[in-house]
């Protein structure tokens, strides 16, 4: 009985231990467990008119299945005035710039290797020239007395901020009927 008993306990021992040494597999049909490229995103197209010089350059939009671990900001087109305060930045500042169209490149990589890039467009226009009003000076007022009938009127000390008066007009606003410019 004793003989009966140890292969008992033993027989339990060895189903407990496979039971234990036994390790749950997951089945993964259809899964993708390859490392995916990052998606680069630069952001939307930009227009600005100077005298802003100066726009800032968003990659926060950027995704990848893992990590990414560097962001790098290039110029690919444009003028030769520009300056990419920090290049390695998810964002960053492009200043200096002037008048025309330029491309600026995003390259984002993963922890493997694998990067994607995508551009943005940053236009910069030309200031609007705006026409300030001119500054019209009548001169002094004057007093003549009879038999005195003419006054001299000087409009010389009018002003234009933009340098540009091209023509005067006199109108007579109040006094006597009987005149004559």
């Amino acid at each position: 009985m004793r003989a009966i008993h140890y292969f008992i306990v033993f027989f339990l021992l060895v189903v407990i231990l496979i039971h234990l040494s036994c390790k749950k597999e997951y089945s993964c049909e259809n899964c993708n467990t390859k490392n995916q490229p990052p998606i680069a995103h630069a952001g939307n197209d930009t227009t600005i008119v100077l005298p802003i010089d100066s726009v800032t350059l968003d990659g926060s939009a950027s995704t990848d299945d893992k990590k990414i671990v560097s962001y790098q900001w290039t110029k690919i087109s444009g003028p030769d005035t520009f300056k990419i305060v920090q290049p390695s930045a998810t964002k960053t500042i492009v200043n200096k710039l002037v008048k025309g169209v330029f491309q600026f490149e995003l390259r984002v990589t993963d922890a493997e290797g694998l990067f994607s890039k995508d551009t943005v467009q940053v236009t910069v226009l030309a200031a609007t020239s705006i026409n300030h009003v001119p500054i019209a000076n009548a001169g002094n007022d004057t007093t003549i007395t009879l038999p005195a009938d003419i006054a001299t009127l000087d409009g010389s000390r009018s002003t234009d901020p933009d340098n540009n008066i091209t023509r005067y007009k006199w109108t007579k606003v109040s006094g006597p009927t009987s005149f004559n410019m």
